[in-house]
């Protein structure tokens, strides 16, 4: 409990201002519960009979204003309550993304993106029935019980010390059985974590279930998830329905058992048709009081699992915290040469794996073109990403104009912001080509982004595009091909004015004459910039005045032109 109110806490006190006026508001509505039940018992036990028209029409007009104001009240609380806690279900989910961005590469790719997405969605939203108002709900059903209660004290003490036996009895077998519930709800959320990553394969996997024409593993592989989740939710859904069959058996006979003993009364001459009117009528009130309050448990008990496992992703190792003045600094850098050293690498999955590299070594000046080549699977694309800091190797040094780097968060602004790197298959947002291109740098001007595209043969097929650059790419780049969305890429990488650029198998998706363009775009760029390409492709290699193989982890020169 303790660990759910320091995560809670700071969230609540940025809008602590905010949920006191709303808790005013609440108040108010508390104390609208005593008028309703005492006048009814006055209508019944005064008004009636007596027959007195103009007391009974005051006081029905009375009941109807306050219901109206109650109703009112409600609403008002509801909205306001609801454009609060969005914003602190905003909050929490930005802090998880801001996490996410900046959790070492290495450790998250471990996790699928519909794994994530549970946390960040459906984990933050059951969050729901913990947040301010229905904290300050339940502060109010505490008050208007114990209201209720001292009001039916006034009216009967015997049926008052009654309902005071009975009501904590229940409440004892509620909160006893909402254990169970929350004891159940750990291994379905988990399930449920894994039925959406499996969800997200199998739509994914579409494309290779056509090509292998092996239409039925994919829906065998999500029977399976989905049985496994079935399971667990109908565990929890038993539970949760014995609960309720519960509370329905106390709420339907508890009235019954209230007029009997009040029944009584009357007939012995002790008690009125409106008392009993008024003690029934808050009665029912406190029962509805004790169950939001017991529901409130149970929602803190289902909660528990998802604030773990938010905690857990707010847990993620992070990476070196990026200022604004390095980036700036650095970004204007001249470097003339680099120096990586000391690299040792292992990968976060494999404990028992020896490691990727050991004390690796690697240099690298303004105008060097180096080609790396290699079997596959024999580390090339790590390499290359420890480079450019998406993998963090502990214990790296680097060097630059012969200065040693020694700050982490300056190293980490230096791999980032003066390298650009493009992948085999590189990312592109659902948006413009134009606004693509200028994802790799915000400050270029309409003919810096030109000339990139230019540069980067992506006008070729720009020009028969009846939108031209501001043509929407789709999601994941799925309206172009994956050959336009390497040329998108490279003008990206290009309009960086990085000192180093990457080229990770960066033209294999490209026709003979677009490689040999963009090629001859790359390797005749100005000689203040580094290129490094990683192909299978000798005749590319060979263009390089520097090789190097990857063999056994080990960076081996291999031939300089």
């Amino acid at each position: 409990m303790k660990f759910v109110i320091n995560f809670l806490l700071p969230y609540l006190k940025k809008y602590r201002t905010k949920y006191l006026v709303g808790g005013l508001f609440t108040f108010i509505t508390s104390i609208l519960v005593l008028p309703t039940p005492l006048l009814t018992r006055r209508i019944f036990d005064d008004v009636l009979p007596t027959n007195n028209f103009s007391n009974l029409l005051l006081l029905c007009s009375i009941i109807i204003a306050v219901i109206i104001t109650q109703t009112l009240l409600n609403y008002f609380q509801t909205i306001y309550y609801f454009r609060v806690n969005s914003r602190l279900i905003l909050d929490i989910k930005l802090n998880l993304i801001k996490k996410i961005n900046n959790t070492r590469l290495d450790f998250l790719q471990n996790y699928s993106s519909g794994y994530l997405t549970t946390r960040i969605e459906d984990d933050v939203n059951r969050i729901q029935g913990l947040l301010g108002d229905n904290i300050i709900f339940t502060i109010r059903d505490i008050l208007s019980m114990f209201l209720c209660l001292s009001a039916i004290f006034y009216l009967n003490w015997k049926l008052a010390v009654f309902i005071s036996v009975i009501y904590p009895l229940f409440g004892l077998v509620i909160i006893k059985h909402s254990k169970k519930i929350s004891m159940k709800s750990v291994p379905y959320y988990e399930e449920y974590g894994m039925y959406k990553q499996q969800l997200e394969e199998t739509i994914n996997s579409v494309p290779a279930i056509k090509s292998h024409n092996r239409y039925k593993y994919n829906i065998v592989k999500f029977l399976k998830q989905f049985n496994r989740l079935f399971i667990k939710s109908y565990d929890l859904t038993k539970e949760s329905q014995l609960n309720g069959i519960i509370t329905n058996f106390t709420n339907n006979t508890f009235p019954i058992l209230i007029i009997f003993v009040g029944g009584y009364s009357i007939i012995s001459g002790s008690f009125t048709l409106g008392s009993l009117l008024a003690v029934n009528t808050f009665a029912m009130m406190m029962f509805g009081m004790v169950f939001r309050i017991l529901s409130f448990n149970s929602n803190l008990q289902s909660v528990i699992p998802s604030i773990q496992r938010i905690i857990e992703v707010l847990n993620f190792p992070h990476e070196y915290e990026e200022n604004e003045a390095n980036k700036s600094h650095v970004r204007h850098m001249k470097i003339d040469n680099w120096e990586f050293g000391n690299i040792h690498y292992k990968y976060e999955t494999e404990t028992n794996h020896p490691l990727c590299f050991e004390n690796l070594n690697f240099s690298l000046k303004s105008g060097d073109k180096i080609g790396i080549f290699g079997k596959s699977g024999g580390g090339k694309t790590t390499f290359i990403k420890i480079l450019h800091g998406l993998f963090i190797a502990d214990g790296m040094t680097l060097s630059i104009n012969n200065l040693a780097v020694n700050d982490e968060s300056v190293k980490h602004s230096i791999l980032r912001s003066r390298i650009a790197y493009v992948e085999q298959e590189p990312f592109l947002f659902n948006d413009s080509i134009y606004n693509n291109v200028k994802f790799g740098n915000a400050d270029a001007t309409h003919s810096d982004i030109l000339k990139a595209l230019n540069d980067s043969h992506c006008t070729e097929f720009i020009d028969k595009l009846p939108d031209s650059y501001n043509t929407k790419v789709g999601f994941r780049g799925n309206n172009v091909s994956i050959g336009q969305k390497q040329r998108i890429a490279v003008a990206r990488a290009l309009l960086k004015n990085a000192s180093i650029l990457i080229f990770d198998e960066a033209t294999s998706n490209l026709d003979s004459e677009s490689t040999n363009a963009v090629l001859s775009a790359i390797f005749n760029l100005p000689d203040n910039i580094a290129i490094i390409i990683i192909s299978h492709n000798k005749d590319i290699i060979d263009r390089c005045n520097k090789m190097y193989e990857m063999s056994d982890n080990k960076l081996i020169p291999f031939k300089t032109n």
